[in-house]
């Protein structure tokens, strides 16, 4: 398979929450902060800033931590995030049916406005189709 797949965990708020980023930066012991600078002449000015975590393993320890923590919106795109982390616990990101719902599940979280190379679940299922159709992982159970 030409796809690599990693969890990676971002969550962004504004800067007059950084103290929040920084001390959940703190408690788990790992992960990034980004800070994102926003135009002065956007209607919404505030830079933003992002706690990063990824990796496989920290990826299941943020889960641990923090599951049942996010509210609103966020907790709506934590659990779509969270049912593609358990597709890669179960090694079934490996298939083409586990890539392609991790694509379906990565169309709905995050950005409203995708970036200009974005893939979406319809360019992997015509790729797989085309390049992959019979493709069967080393140890294929029957399922696709």
């Amino acid at each position: 398979m030409p796809f690599e797949i990693k969890p990676i965990f971002m969550l962004s708020l504004s800067e007059v929450d950084y103290n929040l980023i920084k001390e959940m930066k703190e408690y788990i012991g790992y992960g990034n902060i980004i800070k994102f600078k926003f135009s002065k002449y956007s209607p919404n000015y505030r830079d933003v800033f992002s706690l990063v975590v990824g990796g496989f393993r920290n990826c299941i320890n943020f889960i641990n931590i923090f599951d049942n923590i996010l509210i609103g919106n966020k907790r709506q795109q934590y659990e779509l995030w969270k049912q593609g982390v358990e597709i890669i616990r179960k090694d079934e990101h490996r298939t083409i049916k586990g890539i392609l719902e991790i694509a379906k599940i990565r169309d709905k979280i995050g950005r409203k406005h995708k970036l200009k190379n974005y893939r979406d679940y319809n360019w992997f299922k015509e790729y797989l189709d085309k390049n992959y159709k019979d493709y069967k992982p080393a140890y294929y159970n029957g399922e696709n």
